[in-house]
């Protein structure tokens, strides 16, 4: 995930880095939480799917130690609880949209098209700030986790998150899809802005 640049296609990645790559799926190491599928990354679009372990894939190796933060839920404004993460340096909306509450249990969580999603994030005051945005799917893949599923996240730090798609901020293939993750198991793909998603909005940690 964290090579991927889903600003380009075939192949999704930064050829200054990366050069000569073929632009097909590469294997990950990670087992997918709901069975015995293997998470692969593709370089064709930057898509984060599943497949057999006989299947056959292009590889890349890595070194160096896991990746891995923490993450500190306050509450400065009664019901609007923040998530920031030492890692990234980001601050999140601790509770989907639609729902507040400490535990994110007063509510329901809403769905909206791809525009509602950026003008509601651009619009939000929430924990004593307003400065929030609709997060780049890096970032917001930054806090799938998929080794669970259903919901695929630190239900500690993000309690309540339903286990569906969310919007990103990041535009796919022209002007008429963007990417979004799936908290129900932790993939990564696209569809089209009209359609509907849950949202939840992040800012650069002050």
């Amino acid at each position: 995930r964290t090579i991927v640049d889903h600003s380009r296609s075939e192949p999704a990645i930064d050829l200054g880095a990366f050069p000569n790559t073929d632009f097909w799926y590469f294997w990950s190491s990670s087992f997918y939480a709901g069975g015995f599928q293997v998470w692969r990354v593709s370089f064709i679009s930057g898509s984060v799917t599943t497949t057999g372990p006989s299947d056959v894939l292009y590889v890349r190796c890595v070194r160096g130690g896991a990746l891995g933060g923490q993450r500190t839920r306050t509450e400065l404004v009664a019901g609007q609880p923040v998530v920031t993460d030492s890692v990234t340096g980001l601050e999140w909306q601790g509770c989907p949209a639609g729902l507040t509450g400490s535990a994110c249990a007063s509510g329901s969580a809403v769905v909206k098209a791809w525009p509602e999603a950026l003008s509601y994030c651009e619009s939000l005051n929430w924990g004593n700030a307003v400065d929030w945005r609709l997060p780049n799917v890096n970032e917001l893949s930054s806090i799938a986790d998929d080794r669970k599923a259903n919901p695929s996240v630190d239900t500690m730090a993000f309690p309540n998150t339903p286990p569906t798609m969310f919007w990103s901020s990041s535009t796919a293939d022209g002007p008429v899809y963007a990417w979004l993750v799936y908290f129900d198991f932790g993939g990564i793909n696209r569809d089209l802005k009209t359609s509907v998603a849950n949202v939840r909005c992040v800012r650069n940690a002050p």
